[in-house]
């Protein structure tokens, strides 16, 4: 039994990692169905449908974190809106690192490898996915959604 109340275990920790995932789909599934919807059902301009349905996913996945994945975490003294701002700069921050590192890392490799540009596409952009996701649940968990809360208190 964990004798420090503050100390997580391996399974709060595994726990959360895997609500965090499921959440992570949905809102991909959200933002790619905006993406259609925008562009393909209203016509909007690709570029700005596509930053409308990121908008949206991110706000969804901060909400869906804040209020559930890292709720034990949360501190109602914490101005939301100020901390919803901080989330979505540091999310856009992580999307570009996405992009970096699917056009420069991994679509070379994969290219490398294989011809078809489909596959060289899908396997690139979730290797990138991949990598960023590693390294964006213990950044959200343990500087977005702890240390910076601690930080805010009003």
């Amino acid at each position: 039994m964990n004798s420090n109340p503050d100390k997580e275990t391996k399974t709060e920790i595994f726990s959360q990692f895997i609500i965090y995932s499921l959440f992570a789909v949905i809102t991909t599934i959200i933002n790619l169905g905006g993406q259609v919807l925008f562009t393909n059902i209203l016509l909007l301009d690709y570029v700005l449908g596509a930053i409308i349905a990121l908008a949206i996913g991110y706000t969804i996945k901060f909400f869906l974190d804040c209020f559930i994945t890292f709720k034990s975490q949360r501190k109602d003294e914490v101005d939301i809106r100020k901390h919803y701002l901080v989330y979505m700069m540091t999310a856009v921050i992580f999307y570009l690192l996405n992009l970096v590192i699917q056009i420069y890392i991994c679509t070379p490799i994969v290219e490398s490898l294989i011809s078809d540009p489909l596959w060289v596409t899908l396997l690139s952009a979730g290797s990138a996915v991949a990598v960023v996701f590693l390294i964006k649940f213990p950044f959200d968990k343990y500087i977005i959604f702890k240390l910076l809360p601690e930080k805010m208190v009003k």
